[in-house]
């Protein structure tokens, strides 16, 4: 309804959250590494190829799946960053309220990882697509000079 009736305010509001987004993950990123800095030190590379592969194959199947199905690449991006990152806040919570220590700290440590490390590969991405444009459009001055 803003986009149709408020066009003004709908291209401010969607350039500030943008960047709220981002605030967002960076700060929820801090906070999940500050909490749980005791859990660190039971960091495998087994738990951190883990932690890296979940979110990555949520959003390789998801947006497979959604392209075999025929949605437009813009649906299958948007589901494949819904089916991607998952919610491991609860698990974390019900592992910690369900279970005494020290297993509740043994257990958390997979949901821990795959939260602090859902958002890289959106990041990546997303600087893979911002480095990909500029050099879109400056190799397109360029060829428009000679």
């Amino acid at each position: 309804m803003i986009q149709r009736y408020l066009p003004k305010i709908a291209h401010f509001m969607s350039r500030i959250l943008k960047g709220f987004s981002s605030f967002l993950i960076l700060f929820i990123i801090i906070f999940a590494i500050v909490t749980n800095l005791y859990i660190f030190e039971i960091f495998s590379w087994q738990i951190i190829v883990a932690g890296m592969a979940l979110p990555w194959l949520g959003y390789i199947c998801a947006y497979v799946v959604a392209y075999l199905i025929g949605h437009p690449p813009s649906d299958c991006i948007t589901i494949a960053v819904e089916v991607g990152v998952q919610n491991t806040g609860i698990s974390i919570f019900l592992l910690r309220v369900a279970l005494p220590q020290p297993q509740a700290d043994l257990t958390t440590v997979a949901p821990v990882s795959v939260a602090i490390l859902t958002p890289f590969p959106l990041m990546f991405l997303y600087i893979y697509k911002k480095i990909k444009a500029r050099l879109v459009v400056r190799h397109f001055l360029e060829s428009e000079h000679n």
